[in-house]
């Protein structure tokens, strides 16, 4: 990410992650203070792995997908997760759908090695102990629907007891996918950080 940002000619940043994508933020955060002016993390934990146990167990079938028709297997998956994900699943289209399954249908095979790796790579540094070096505000949105995927009760308590200029916002109505379904939250988010 360091390195998009030289090339941009970025020298400090507010960054937007949702997901695991958060732990990338933190990680940036505390490997370049000054390149990182405030983190609006999208229901984005300190997450040590960037593979969940789910994705883990789902691995287990990578040969039957293949086998079985991957592209549609995965475009139902994909449609499955983002739906039960949705505080408000009306947001999810079939044209939606499609986009989101579109890179990770082209190539089925390169899609189940790249999650194989991500579930296989451990951090060479613990994020967790580390997180009250982190100097930048951070504002946390959390989808107050009830839904699946997002940070742990546990990963928000610790948070707010090592992250200084750590603040939560409940997001009402939202699941996991705060940018699909309340863009109007993040973008006031991002505009007050």
């Amino acid at each position: 990410v360091r390195i998009v940002l030289d090339s941009l000619g970025v020298r400090s940043a507010l960054i937007a992650a949702h997901g695991v994508a958060g732990s990338v933020a933190f990680r940036l955060a505390l490997a370049h203070p000054d390149r990182v002016r405030g983190i609006v993390s999208l229901e984005g934990g300190p997450a040590e792995r960037a593979g969940s146990p789910g994705v883990k167990r789902a691995l287990a079938f990578a040969p039957l997908i293949k086998l079985f028709g991957g592209r549609g297997l995965i475009r139902g998956k994909i449609r499955k997760g983002l739906i039960e994900s949705s505080g408000d699943p009306s947001w999810v289209s079939e044209q939606l759908v499609d986009r989101y399954a579109e890179a990770p249908a082209a190539d089925v095979g390169a899609t189940l090695t790249t999650l194989g790796a991500m579930a296989d790579a451990v951090e060479s540094q613990p994020l967790g102990p580390r997180l009250g070096e982190v100097t930048c505000p951070v504002l946390m949105l959390v989808g107050a629907a009830p839904h699946r995927s997002g940070p742990s009760p546990a990963e928000l308590v610790m948070l707010g007891a090592r992250v200084r200029g750590y603040r939560q916002l409940l997001v009402a109505g939202a699941g996991h996918y705060l940018q699909e379904e309340r863009p109007d939250v993040v973008i006031r988010a991002l505009a007050a950080l």
